[in-house]
């Protein structure tokens, strides 16, 4: 029988029991009798759930033991739960009903909704790892948990006697905190302890929420040494909003993480700060990094502005020459390719502050996946029109010193239309198109979404 007839014939299904509203059991099965279940293989009903509608999976599920049993893996692969307080009712939930949790694959734990009054009234669920952990237990076959716009707190000091009985840390492919309340930055503790706590393919968190020091975090500002029983593996982290108000965890992190096992790393700086704990980082952590994408033009460009142009002692001192095995490298121009007025002189990052930061790495990177470049294609827009294309020379001449340079591509934060994006691009970049090592992509790809 087609796969379109089946579903035809699970649509109606779904139907007839939506009108009844019972749950029409399973019947009995006599000797000889043939049922659906001889002709219908599960894994062939399992494809077909896969195409269909929550409101319809949930119908069918009601059918019989067999299709519920189906039914469950599809409902409950993707669960979110909302909260303004606490998860601490949904971590009961998963503990008392392992029927539903065992089908859980991805996980939101969610913040109020921006529009409503808690998210105005800065009311926010708090969470401390710990829970986390338990969490994650509850759910032994989850792969992804993302937390949006929650607090991160320490663990209560009653629940700290329980860390010694740990095993070691969870395993999980994907954590990510993001999204942060800008009322509200996480415990600089907790966050060193979900570093330990979780061991990730990919690590994601938000380090700050924008602002200052917040009560959550008050309470412990000095983060302490910690004496860990064991070490992490993490294969890609993504620090987001490195700011001076915050701590890093880079320096603890060159303590928590096995050596070698960190492959793809993501910096992203609020404030130029911490740098000498970058340096130290990437010195310790450098020869196995393979992908290495920062994003900091607008914190080099203020801290310019502000303090002073960095001296060549000082680039050195950050560490990118430590990423010599790199199969790709990631950056970010803050100045749009476009600007208003013909006369404008370059900004002193396209000038010399990109320049002078990719000069820092060996020239004979493998760079087998090429650079990537974050742009914006347009400016302000200027009497109707797109502006000027500014030229970057020097930044042309820095990407073309790389012996084994295969592509550089262009990623812009919005779209504009692909003739726009290869315009501007190859004006922008004019002899990296000639040879043919430009392309000048439309569709936005965040490195860490």
């Amino acid at each position: 029988m087609p796969a379109s007839r089946l579903l035809q014939l699970i649509s109606k299904i779904a139907q007839s029991v939506l009108r009844t509203d019972n749950h029409l059991p399973r019947s009995p099965r006599m000797d000889g009798a043939e049922t659906w279940n001889d002709r219908l293989p599960v894994e062939l009903l399992d494809m077909i759930f896969e195409d269909t509608d929550s409101k319809t999976q949930k119908a069918c599920s009601l059918v019989c033991r067999d299709w519920l049993g189906v039914g469950r893996r599809h409902i409950f692969d993707t669960v979110v739960v909302r909260s303004d307080t606490s998860f601490d009712a949904f971590l009961q939930f998963l503990t008392t009903h392992p029927h539903i949790s065992d089908h859980v694959n991805e996980l939101y734990l969610l913040g109020p909704d921006r529009k409503s009054k808690s998210y105005k009234a800065h009311k926010f669920p708090l969470v401390d790892p710990l829970t986390l952990v338990d969490i994650a237990m509850a759910a032994p076959n989850v792969s992804s948990i993302k937390l949006e716009a929650v607090g991160l707190v320490d663990i209560p000091e009653n629940a700290k006697a329980r860390l010694a009985s740990l095993p070691g840390p969870v395993q999980l492919p994907e954590l990510s905190l993001t999204g942060n309340p800008l009322a509200v930055d996480h415990s600089p503790v907790a966050i060193l302890r979900l570093f330990y706590l979780f061991e990730a393919e990919r690590m994601q968190v938000e380090l700050s929420g924008g602002w200052g020091p917040s009560p959550v975090q008050a309470a412990d500002d000095e983060t302490p040494i910690v004496a860990l029983p064991w070490q992490v593996q993490h294969h890609s982290i993504c620090l987001k909003k490195i700011t001076r108000s915050q701590e890093s965890h880079l320096d603890a992190l060159t303590h928590i993480l096995v050596p070698g096992s960190l492959r793809q790393l993501h910096l992203d700086f609020y404030n130029w700060s911490h740098i000498d704990e970058m340096g130290r980082f990437l010195q310790h952590v450098g020869d196995s990094i393979t992908e290495f994408t920062i994003t900091f033009g607008h914190a080099l460009s203020m801290y310019n502005f502000r303090d002073h142009t960095p001296s060549e002692e000082e680039w050195a001192s950050y560490g990118f020459s430590h990423l010599r095995n790199l199969s790709k490298l990631r950056f970010d121009l803050q100045a749009p390719l476009t600007g208003d007025f013909d006369e404008e002189p370059p900004t002193w990052l396209d000038n010399t502050g990109i320049p002078r930061f990719l000069a820092c790495f060996p020239r004979d990177l493998p760079l087998h996946d090429g650079v990537d470049i974050d742009v914006q294609y347009v400016g302000d827009i200027v009497l109707g029109g797109y502006g000027s294309v500014k030229p970057r020379p020097k930044i042309e001449d820095a990407l073309l010193r790389f012996e084994n340079l295969t592509i550089v591509g262009l990623w812009p934060s919005s779209t504009y239309g692909g003739d726009y994006a290869t315009d501007f691009g190859a004006q922008t970049f004019p002899r990296l198109w000639e040879a043919k090592l430009l392309a000048c992509m439309d569709e936005v790809d965040e490195c860490c979404p």
